[in-house]
């Protein structure tokens, strides 16, 4: 049963009590289907968008789209997305509809939908309408394009991307020729810009059935990842072997990118336009990575600069080392790590105590500096009297 939210359902007896068709349509109701909490409720009408904006003058109404039929209206701060039937011109650039026509039915409106999950309706009055099979296709736990799999990809190249996302995902398989299909386009890719690209890759990296998904499609990847297509099956094979162990997107983005070290993976995430963000963090758990063999004296000052961050240089270098090159357990280190001390502050001893044992001026940081690596190294227990007596001894 597909509950609406009570913005959604006050919409559509609205807008039918002004004699207009509406239905809640899409994502929302597709995940209603599946039993899943549903967001981001999109209502598709036969009114037309000014004809939207009168009836709802009453509430906060957003002109978000007019010229492709949309209009946003917020009830109770929530947004409801309300775009009139609609049939689309030719795609002459691969991503964008030349024109769009309102003069359409509730048919015609989903046959121009993407995937038939996707191209499902439902209204509390008229119940689903399901034209394509996508309840079926939801069973079946399937993604199917709506109609001739070539001609929705030629029309749009980044349902390619969504396809294998979706996927992904919902933990889907893709129908054999809408599979064949997005294969055969994928170089269309470069039609879509590196934002869009970017997003949806993130959202196929962390879903649940990513490892699949990235195995069985690693071709649509290489397509706009050049860093992918030069690894090999091998390396990458043990990557993605992994990534479903790994917890945070950083650190699965991390596998992806880091096949050739941290330098490769920053230049390829600017390309397809990630944030500063993150970049630096994917960046940084490849590059500190490798610090964790390193001598005790720079762990610990990684430690002491990166204690939030630690714990992903150290997962990431784990998923990547066979159970018998793994260093000690993660607890293990954090419990020593986190006994020693990372930083000048974290002394027992201070300037003030420095000064009565007779150091003056620059002598007590250079002192302090001395006595931070030797407690750091493990040499002098962190505890004031065995750092003032080696400090003497300095």
């Amino acid at each position: 049963m597909i509950v609406l939210p009570q913005g959604a359902k006050l919409i559509i007896e609205r807008l039918e009590e002004y004699g207009y068709e509406a239905y809640a349509v899409g994502g929302a109701v597709r995940d209603a289907i599946r039993g899943v909490e549903a967001n981001d409720w999109d209502i598709c009408t036969s009114a037309l968008p000014q004809r939207v904006l009168r009836i709802f003058s009453d509430f906060r109404v957003i002109p978000t789209g007019l010229k492709h039929g949309t209009v946003t209206v917020l009830v109770e701060d929530m947004p409801f997305e309300i775009t009139t039937f609609r049939t689309d011109g030719d795609y002459l650039d691969g991503r964008h509809p030349e024109s769009v026509s309102f003069q359409c039915d509730l048919f015609t409106d989903l046959e121009r939908r993407d995937f038939t999950v996707n191209a499902i309706c439902y209204s509390p009055s008229k119940g689903i309408k399901d034209p394509f099979c996508g309840v079926s296709d939801i069973e079946n736990k399937l993604i199917r394009a709506v109609g001739e799999p070539e001609r929705r990809f030629r029309e749009d190249a980044l349902r390619i991307m969504r396809a294998i996302r979706f996927s992904a995902t919902l933990g889907y398989d893709i129908e054999k020729a809408t599979s064949e299909a997005l294969i055969k386009l994928r170089e269309t890719l470069r039609l879509v810009s590196a934002e869009r690209l970017q997003t949806e890759l993130k959202k196929l990296v962390a879903g649940k059935e990513a490892p699949r998904v990235l195995r069985e499609y690693k071709c649509v990847i290489d397509s706009f990842v050049p860093l992918v297509k030069r690894s090999s099956a091998s390396d990458f094979e043990k990557r993605i072997s992994v990534l479903g162990a790994a917890d945070t997107l950083s650190l699965r983005l991390a596998l992806i990118f880091g096949v050739y070290g941290a330098d490769e993976a920053e230049n390829s995430m600017k390309e397809l336009k990630f944030s500063n963000k993150e970049i630096g963090e994917v960046g940084d758990i490849i590059r500190f990575s490798d610090m964790l063999s390193c001598e005790k004296r720079e762990l610990f000052l990684l430690w002491g600069a990166h204690k939030e961050e630690f714990r992903n240089y150290y997962r990431y270098r784990c998923l990547l080392l066979s159970e018998d090159e793994k260093p000690f357990s993660l607890l293990e280190k954090e419990f020593l790590l986190s006994s020693l001390p990372s930083s000048l502050g974290d002394l027992k001893v201070n300037g003030r105590d420095l000064k009565k044992l007779g150091f003056e001026g620059k002598e007590i940081k250079q002192a302090l500096e001395r006595l931070l690596q030797l407690s750091a190294e493990g040499e002098v227990e962190n505890e004031k009297e065995a750092l003032k007596k080696a400090a003497l001894e300095l």
